[in-house]
């Protein structure tokens, strides 16, 4: 569904609270895990209980805390399956699995908490990973919770020695850390995580520091060693990334100065190792820099001390007052310098660069990094330095033109501002700066890479409204929320109005200030900006009734919105300003910002894209202004007449520049003919609606025809002269016309127009007399009969009894359509067009007693057809159709066996589906008046090319027919209609087709009516000599192979009956062929046949099976005498 549909509402929600069902659920999956596991499960049983488990889990995916509850129960039940022995049980190994997809939801920092940490667990761990190690089992979940497994328990302040004989600590941690060190070797994988993690553990507890030394050498050479291979080198940063998180400050310091000396050479960063790699450099970069630096309370940042919401709504003072952080900052500097000066520039410098990478978690992280770095400066002015920084190299001509270098940016003051480090007086800086990110695109070509940048700018406005004071922010509140609600209501994505309602929210709900806050979360809140169309035509113009945001809104339209680069904004944009225009009172700023657009739509400078948004934008305008019965100046409404005219070059280029403008100013002319302005030149309109009529553009032909149809109600109806001469070229168009678009065009402006008899005819003969110039324009086709249609709902009852005749021929033709083209079955819009116009006459049009008697059972006839064949649209056309006939009441009772088909045809949207051809068997059954009908359509869709639907139509024709063969007369119907629909098929090829297609199927089921003498059948014999006749005169190779199987069907009949021996005749003369692929597939047919016969000639056989039939350097004269041997042997 699209997102601009009207009905589309909230796409999706989260849970707020577990349902009850899905707790028992998990809760008996868990406890069934041994019990799978105990008999001898199969594979899928497995696999569907494990996924129906993972499947529960992730529906809380959002908000795993909900779990919190049941995951304690769960984790027992599962570690209670686990026995740590080397080589794991299956159900140990599930039940790993199992703890794994809950360490994927709730996160593993959560999980590992609930996971017994006994030290007698140690032991039984480091055996079970030791085999894991060596194992070539690719279960890569279950190591990773052994891993998680083994970190919480090393955590352990335990005394190593209990656990090795010698009593030496540095036995099993050198045990554990080899242990670990042998997962780091493996590809790419969560358990690389995990066992960095055992790794830094081991070093952080008091008996492994005296090994970081030797560590740290052992791994920065390893590094330096790997510098070539990303594999190694990753799984050396993750280590080194592990060690400066968890290992104490004061036992990294000492070897600070060795590692940046041994790591320098991998910065700056090389975007070509990868994300991976690149995240790694940029944590390990900021882990240093937190190292050089003291963990401090920062006495220079801002503080605003607690927040309690009561107190902030009813105006009280704050418990804990807000300082004034701008005031003596001097004071508030630490005394103590700086250690490393130069590791904390290095860091800074490189973590600053990584802003602008062009990986998304690089930036991310980097932006985190800076917010802990800077927190840790002595002194503000170095903090003022680093943002001063982030501004002028990211904000300035640099962001304006890469997304990167400004979502690194928004991302980095976010997370200075929630840190408190962002000082009120950067503010004014800062605050221009994501206003403009907050309609950053950067465009390329036919899209735009901005989205991230705008979804950073509402961040950051969300941490400003949870970090300041109301004091502070009340000077910036109009800006920033008139510059939120524009994103909120008219962002192209729906992720990005979300995410600033959700930031004006927070504005709105943090500071008291924010003008008419409270009254716009209701409107414009989470799940109402979920409709984009809705944003444009109903929000917006509630909101516009304030004047704070009003003023903001029609700048951003006219600035952002009217010349976006998607052409759907440009519309939508142009009918918000239509809409508040019309609703509040801003005339005069209408009219001022009318004459700008006018001029801009004429100029040459102006881009193809600008042009349209300006065009359609006018026509919006205008017609609000019209509505507002506001006067538009003479100079203005002359200058609005003449813009079709002046755009006549432009519309005239055959490029994609040329179709857009066709586009835009067929959508002026509507709109501007619906404001209904007497404009002095615009009877010259005309010529070039006709023209874009003609286009060979469908989209620009439809705009093309509500724009006709729109002037010609408004400005043509009473010039008669006009719409003759429109009528007499209507009329030579159709008669002699050369070209497919341009008949289309007269057609569509024919649905306009009142017609006269002479344009009715000419219609009409467009598919009653086709030429064979135009055997192939069904599109046009199917305009001439929308245009009937039209003409003959609204024509009088009289005039409707006169054409009723050429009317209903011409519809019924029409059915009849089956014209095919690259595009494959194109012939069957002509016949759902016809379909609607049949029932749409019925119902709307002025027809007579007489009339319906004769035609309603003849529609639905033609409509239970279409509704068996084998395109899925066409039945839910004909189903449509159907039901709309049998719901009227002047339809319906002249409709035979109504009862069976209301109950048939009752949802045609289900008719889409090929199974639905089982429900058109009653019809077979029951209904007489419409058996040749439906059993037409349902050999068209068993001969037809759909695998489903060609499958299911045999089905049910061979149910019907087995049904009815011991039947004589109900049989003898049977294949006298299918010999009559043969014979009226002939010349159709597609029918014609089908029907050979499927009679090897009807041969084959004969019964014992006529399996052993099929020629007291006349209708057999007929159809033998049809299918001849259809082969012979074809030069297809296809129908001379059906042909063949169709006949190797009769060879099973009685042997002494006549088409026995004509089949065989037949079969016999086709291994002489010329074609070589005919003769195999004779000799394969006979061949099959005689090996199922109860005498068998193994001369026969031997001749069959030996001889090379296909092979094209063979003499006939050899292959004549093979065939006379096995025709004197069959004889």
């Amino acid at each position: 569904m699209s997102e601009d549909d009207p009905n589309h509402g909230i796409i999706g929600c989260l849970p707020n609270v577990v349902d009850p069902i899905h707790v028992e659920e998990l809760r008996s999956l868990v406890k069934n895990v041994r019990e799978i596991y105990s008999s001898t499960p199969s594979e899928t049983i497995i696999e569907i209980s494990f996924l129906r488990y993972s499947r529960l889990l992730h529906l809380y995916q959002e908000q795993p805390n909900l779990l919190d509850s049941l995951i304690p129960e769960l984790i027992d039940i599962l570690v209670n399956n686990v026995e740590l022995i080397e080589n794991l049980s299956d159900v140990s190994r599930a039940s790993l699995k199992y703890i794994s997809e809950l360490c994927i939801v709730r996160g593993r920092k959560t999980i590992v908490r609930l996971l017994p940490h006994q030290v007698t667990l140690l032991e039984p761990l480091l055996r079970t990973l030791e085999f894991y190690e060596k194992s070539k089992i690719s279960d890569h979940s279950q190591r990773n919770v052994l891993l998680l497994w083994l970190w919480i328990v090393v955590r352990n302040p335990f005394d190593l020695r209990r656990f090795d004989p010698t009593g030496d600590p540095n036995n099993v941690i050198t045990r554990i850390m080899n242990i670990a060190l042998g997962y780091m070797k493996w590809d790419w994988n969560t358990s690389q995580y995990s066992a960095s993690l055992v790794i830094s553990q081991c070093l952080s507890r008091t008996d492994g520091i005296p090994k970081i030394s030797q560590f740290l050498d052992n791994l920065l050479d390893s590094i330096i060693l790997h510098e070539s291979d990303r594999k190694l080198l990753l799984a050396d940063l993750l280590i080194l990334l592990a060690i400066l998180k968890h290992v104490d400050r004061s036992n990294l310091v000492p070897h600070l100065e060795k590692i940046y000396n041994k790591i320098d050479f991998l910065y700056p960063i090389d975007e070509k190792r990868g994300s991976l790699i690149g995240k790694c450099l940029v944590k390990v970069v900021q882990r240093i820099g937190l190292i050089a630096l003291k963990p401090r309370n920062c006495k220079w940042s801002y503080q605003r001390g607690k927040r309690l919401l009561d107190n902030m709504l009813n105006d009280h003072q704050m418990d804990i007052p807000t300082t004034s952080n701008d005031e003596n900052m001097t004071e508030w500097n630490d005394e103590d310098g700086l250690e490393y000066p130069g590791i904390i520039e290095w860091s800074l410098f490189h973590i600053l660069t990584s802003l602008s990478n062009s990986e998304t978690s690089v930036r991310w992280s980097a932006a985190k990094g800076i917010g802990r770095i800077t927190m840790r400066l002595p002194n503000a002015d170095f903090a003022l330095q680093v943002i001063q920084q982030i501004i002028d190299g990211h904000f300035g001509e640099t962001g304006q033109y890469s997304s990167w270098h400004s979502h690194g940016a928004c991302l980095a003051i976010a997370e200075l501002a929630r840190r408190g480090v962002l000082l009120p007086s950067l503010l004014e800086t800062v605050i221009p700066a994501i206003e403009n990110a907050l309609v950053f695109e950067d465009l390329m070509g036919v899209h735009q890479n901005g989205n991230q940048v705008r979804d950073a700018a509402c961040y950051v406005i969300w941490a400003f409204a949870r970090t300041y004071d109301p004091t502070i922010m009340a000077k910036y509140l109009n800006n920033l929320a008139s510059s939120l609600m524009c994103c909120a209501l008219f962002d192209r994505e729906v992720n990005l109005r979300r995410a600033a309602s959700a930031a004006f929210q927070e504005l709105a709900g943090r500071q008291k200030n924010v003008p008419n806050g409270i009254t716009l979360l209701t409107l414009v809140d989470y799940f109402a900006v979920t409709n984009r169309q809705k944003c444009y035509e109903e929000i917006c113009v509630n909101v516009a009734q304030f004047e704070t945001y009003s003023q903001s809104i029609l700048d951003h339209l006219i600035n952002k919105k009217v010349i976006h680069w998607d052409e759907k904004i440009r519309e939508q944009a142009g009918q918000a300003l239509e809409n508040i225009c019309k609703v509040h009172n801003f005339d005069k700023f209408c009219l001022d910002i009318l004459d700008v657009f006018v001029e801009k739509c004429v100029e040459n400078s102006t881009s193809p894209i600008h042009r349209h948004g300006f065009l359609i934008a006018t026509g919006h305008i205008v017609k609000a202004l019209s509505f507002r019965k506001t006067s538009i100046p003479e100079n203005i409404q002359q200058k609005l007449a003449e813009i079709p005219i002046i755009l006549k070059s432009h519309t005239d280029r055959l490029s994609q520049v040329g179709s857009i403008i066709r586009k835009s100013v067929c959508r002026f002319i509507k709109l501007v003919s619906e404001a209904n302005l007497k404009l002095s030149t615009n009877e010259m309109w005309i010529e070039r609606i006709l023209m874009f009529l003609r286009d060979t553009n469908e989209q620009i032909r439809e705009l093309a025809k509500n724009a006709a149809k729109v002037y010609v109600e408004y400005h043509l109806l009473d010039n008669q002269q006009k719409i003759n001469s429109i009528l007499n070229l209507c009329l030579t168009t159709l008669s002699s016309g050369h070209d497919e678009n341009e008949r289309i065009g007269m057609c569509m402006i024919s649905e306009i127009l009142p017609l006269n008899n002479d344009v009715f005819d000419a219609i009409c003969n467009t598919i009653l007399k086709p030429k064979a110039t135009d055997l192939k324009w069904a599109t046009a086709r199917k305009h001439a009969i929308l245009a009937i249609c039209s003409f003959s709902i609204s024509c009088s009852a009289e005039k409707f009894e006169e054409i009723s005749g050429k009317l209903f021929d011409t519809l019924y033709k029409a059915m009849n359509d089956y014209t095919t083209s690259a595009k494959g079955d194109i012939g069957r819009y002509v016949r759902e067009s016809s379909m609607l116009a049949q029932y749409q006459i019925l119902i709307n049009a002025n027809c007579c007693d007489e009339i319906l008697d004769e035609h309603v059972i003849q529609c639905i006839r033609n409509m239970i057809q279409q509704s068996a064949e084998r395109i899925g649209r066409t039945r839910e056309t004909s189903c449509f159709c159907i039901k709309q006939l049998i719901e009227s009441e002047k339809c319906g009772r002249r409709i035979a066996n109504v009862e069976i088909l209301r109950n048939i045809y009752q949802e045609p949207h289900d008719f889409i589906q090929d199974s639905k051809l089982f429900d058109l068997k009653p019809i077979l059954e029951k209904c007489p008046e419409y058996y040749e009908n439906i059993l037409l359509g349902i050999v068209v869709s068993g001969g037809g090319l759909s695998e489903g639907t060609e499958k299911t139509a045999r089905k049910l024709l061979l149910e019907h027919q087995r049904s009815i063969c011991n039947d004589k007369m109900k049989f003898d119907r049977f294949l006298e209609t299918c010999c009559r629909l043969f014979r009226k098929s002939q010349k159709g090829i597609r029918i014609t087709n089908s029907f050979m297609q499927v009679l090897p199927q009807i041969f084959g089921n004969l019964g014992e009516v006529y399996e052993e003498i099929p020629e007291k059948s006349e209708a057999i014999v007929e159809i033998v000599e049809i299918m001849r006749t259809v082969s012979e005169n074809s030069p297809q190779v296809s129908r001379q192979r059906l042909l063949i199987d169709c006949l190797a069907e009769l060879l099973n009949c009685g042997k002494n009956s006549q088409i026995y021996r004509k089949a065989r005749k037949i079969i016999l003369e086709s291994l002489v062929n010329l074609k070589p692929v005919l003769r195999k597939l004779a000799a394969e047919k006979l061949y099959e046949h005689l090996c199922c016969a109860e005498e068998v000639d193994e001369l026969v056989l031997e001749l069959l099976s030996t001889t090379n039939w296909q092979d094209e350097c063979c003499e006939i004269e050899d292959l004549e005498k093979t065939a006379e041997k096995i025709a004197k042997n069959l004889a």
